[in-house]
């Protein structure tokens, strides 16, 4: 599914009942969010935040194993910027992010597999790209196109009791194009047509 970076969003709106027919009519929760669009000023922004293990306690698979807490460390970071094409019709805007996490798993087999017991390292990481163009061809016509990336990896299967043998490593990368039509029709009736395609 489509995640936008953090510097991306721009606004979100979150619905739990009468929903209007353009989400359809499934049940639960709905969230809508829209994405930062490119201004006639050069803009940008940058973050990051970092944790390690002073922050964090022992977890259960680490008191079952009886160890100290392992190593823990996770970056994340990314900015944005965005800003005219065209003044007053065209802009563009585009945002990245990055997490890299540390962790480590305490292995245990309980005397099954005594060799394949210890403490390994499970990596995390993600990146998230969004890039968009608007466009306003005259006061009652305006476009807009989003592309979004997600692309992450890290070990599938691990737990306290199964050897890193038995792991596998999840990788997975998610593509979105997005675009949107509006048009005013007699000063007051707004139309709308979307395109989007995702895999």
């Amino acid at each position: 599914s489509f995640s936008p970076s953090i510097d991306a969003i721009n606004e979100f709106k979150v619905q739990s009942s009468t929903y209007s027919s353009e989400v359809g009519g499934a049940p639960g929760g709905q969230v809508n969010l829209s994405t930062k669009s490119g201004t006639n000023n050069y803009r940008g922004s940058a973050f990051t935040l970092f944790r390690d293990q002073s922050l964090n306690a022992r977890t259960f698979s680490q008191q079952i194993a009886n160890i100290e807490k392992a190593d823990y460390r996770r970056y994340q970071f990314g900015g944005s910027f965005g800003g005219p094409i065209v003044l007053n019709k065209a802009h563009f805007f585009g945002a990245v992010e990055r997490t890299q996490q540390d962790t480590n798993q305490a292995v245990n087999t309980l005397g099954l597999f005594p060799g394949s017991d210890g403490v390994y390292a499970t990596p995390y990481r993600e990146n998230l790209i969004t890039l968009k163009g608007t466009m306003n061809l005259n006061p009652a016509h305006y476009v807009s196109v989003r592309y979004g990336r997600n692309s992450n990896n890290q070990p599938y299967g691990a737990s306290p009791t199964t050897p890193p043998s038995n792991w596998g490593t999840s990788e997975n990368t998610f593509n979105s194009i997005n675009a949107n039509y509006n048009w005013v029709v007699g000063g007051s009736m707004l139309n709308e047509v979307i395109f989007q395609f995702a895999d």
